[in-house]
């Protein structure tokens, strides 16, 4: 089941912290506020994501692309640093896909709408980053079931 995450919103009221940063990659921690509602949905089985991007969306792409497990997760180093294992993976089991959605202005539910990607989707977990009071992960697979 694919989750679908609205990440591109401007952030307002996070201003000015959302000036430069997108406002899913604002820290809680060392990670993300992306980071961490994806790991909450990972814990529950859901390792499928559509991530909905706008505002400041290659920052997003570039946080994943650019990610370095070795700072945030053991590892051991050998062959003379030629080598890397890492003992525990973040997201090494998700699949992340990545869509830019139309720039306009208008409110959440029309990014369902405007997405801009051939992918058939069954749309069952969507979650704006906006708000993070939604049912649970476990809760939500059980109306859907």
């Amino acid at each position: 089941m694919k989750v679908v995450l609205f990440c591109g919103g401007l952030g307002m009221r996070l201003y000015p912290t959302t000036e430069n940063i997108p406002k899913p990659l604002v820290p809680i921690g060392e990670k993300p506020i992306l980071f961490h509602i994806m790991k909450y949905y990972s814990h529950f089985g859901h390792k499928d994501f559509l991530l909905c991007l706008g505002y400041k969306g290659e920052q997003i792409k570039n946080y994943f692309l650019n990610y370095d497990e070795c700072l945030s997760s053991n590892f051991v180093l050998s062959n003379g640093g030629r080598t890397k294992e890492i003992l525990s993976k973040d997201f090494d089991d998700w699949k992340i896909t990545f869509v830019e959605s139309k720039k306009v202005d208008s409110q959440t539910p029309i990014a369902v709408i405007i997405v801009e990607a051939p992918i058939c989707l069954d749309l069952k977990m969507i979650r704006y980053i906006g708000s993070l009071g939604f049912l649970s992960a476990q809760a939500c697979t059980r109306l859907t079931r």
